[in-house]
């Protein structure tokens, strides 16, 4: 009798762990090593890395205006794991045990013109990579802040800031000036409190001491902002700058603490993040209007959504009338296709073992005809499961499974995921949809 164990490929243990989803917080090395071991890069998939390192490498090398990329896919195509993958292969010194990221991925793309785009960019502009998840990131509060914000809250955390709006862009405005490191020894010989530790919330009184400790100094240092005391804890953050402002300032921070100057964020679920509200949607268009035209083509926006960008997507669950509004803010787009699913299947999870494939031919062989006659779907207007035609070759390859399978299974993971989104978010949806 076959135990199940010896019907996979030797390298495939059975007993493995295999993530459902591929996240951008799933960072650590482990985790990266087993994912890209394992990732499954399809011709279609390739062909999207061309067309986006294509575009990057043109762009940075000419100053391209064309700054905003769109990858949308549906849930499961891989769209989060492709970004996330490009992202850090971007990553000059991305090590993953041992390993440059950039040479993993690229053993899995196995295509020398690819890496060789690839490792040009990382080569001679070597960008700044931000990744940031919508699904995860939010501002205190539970609220649904701009995509900008999201991005401003995500760089002052990788530079140490507070994650206090007002006292972040204090500490933001005397590191340009190279003061902070003098305003930290101020509060220790004044205060005798260590500021890292207070505006970290773990100290005695925590948050409410760090402002109370900046509203006494911050007008010494910025009189023109902050007159007095009072006014540090009066005045807001949209009150101080513009957008414009603040991408300057956002721009000029990740310079400062990386030392690059082509920068690339890489933003997940921004289609389903932004969906929820119109407003979201017009002030990323605003931000994508600014970069395109500060940044001089030194700064990239790359988006992954559900959607595409038109009016009208049927395929798209999730989606808004109003996302068409920011096709030419992204003029790079790149669908990753469902259908692929099937095909990564099979590579990372169901290959057979040769001795396991000689059987399953010969018993396609003895019964195939009367396993296409009992499974095969008539044709009908409610049917929508009807793909491919059973042959040897899919049998073999999808055992257990039937190619029917495949695109029901699709279907359920969409209702699954979108039926458990809406029980975690759904009050705060109807909330700012209303």
């Amino acid at each position: 009798m076959t135990k199940i164990k010896e019907i996979f490929e030797s390298d495939k243990d059975i007993y493995r762990s295999i993530e459902k989803v591929v996240t951008f917080g799933n960072a650590s090395e482990i985790n990266l090593k087993n994912e890209v071991s394992e990732y499954v890069v399809t011709e279609k998939l390739k062909e999207s890395f061309d067309k986006i390192l294509d575009a990057l490498h043109d762009g940075m090398q000419d100053g391209s205006s064309e700054i905003g990329i769109w990858v949308s896919g549906f849930y499961g195509s891989g769209k989060s794991s492709f970004a996330k993958y490009l992202a850090y292969g971007l990553q000059k010194d991305f090590t993953v045990d041992g390993q440059l990221f950039l040479e993993r991925l690229s053993n899995r793309i196995d295509s020398g013109p690819t890496t060789q785009v690839f490792k040009k960019i990382v080569a001679t502009y070597d960008p700044a990579v931000i990744l940031l998840d919508c699904a995860t990131e939010r501002i205190k509060g539970g609220t649904l802040p701009p995509i900008l914000e999201l991005l401003i809250a995500k760089v002052n955390k990788i530079a140490g800031y507070s994650s206090d709006g007002i006292l972040a862009e204090f500490e933001r405005l005397l590191s340009s000036d190279k003061k902070l490191k003098e305003f930290k020894e101020i509060v220790q010989s004044e205060f005798n409190e260590d500021w890292d530790v207070i505006k970290s919330g773990k100290g005695g009184g925590g948050m409410l001491k760090a402002k109370g400790i900046a509203s006494q100094l911050a007008h010494k240092y910025y009189p023109n902002i902050w007159r007095d005391e009072r006014a540090f804890n009066n005045l807001r953050i949209n009150d101080m700058s513009s957008d414009k402002d603040k991408i300057i300032a956002l721009i000029e921070t990740i310079k400062r603490i990386t030392g690059k100057e082509n920068i690339v964020f890489v933003v997940d679920e921004v289609g389903m993040y932004i969906s929820a509200k119109d407003g979201l949607i017009d002030s990323l268009q605003g931000t994508m209007e600014n970069i395109k035209d500060l940044a001089n083509g030194k700064v990239w926006l790359l988006a992954t959504a559900q959607q595409t960008l038109t009016e009208d997507n049927p395929r798209a669950h999730l989606n808004s009338d109003k996302l068409y509004k920011l096709d030419a803010r992204f003029p790079i787009k790149t669908d990753i296709e469902a259908s692929d699913i099937k095909e990564i299947c099979t590579q990372r999870i169901l290959g057979k073992s040769s001795n396991f494939s000689d059987q399953l031919k010969g018993l396609y062989k003895s019964h195939g005809e009367k396993l296409r006659h009992y499974t095969k779907l008539e044709k009908c207007e409610r049917t929508m499961y009807i793909k491919d035609e059973l042959d040897e070759k899919l049998f073999i390859n999808l055992y257990p499974f039937l190619p029917q399978h495949f695109e029901i299974i699709i279907s359920l993971l969409s209702f699954f995921q979108l039926k458990g989104l809406y029980k975690s978010h759904g009050e705060k949806l109807r909330h700012y949809t209303k």
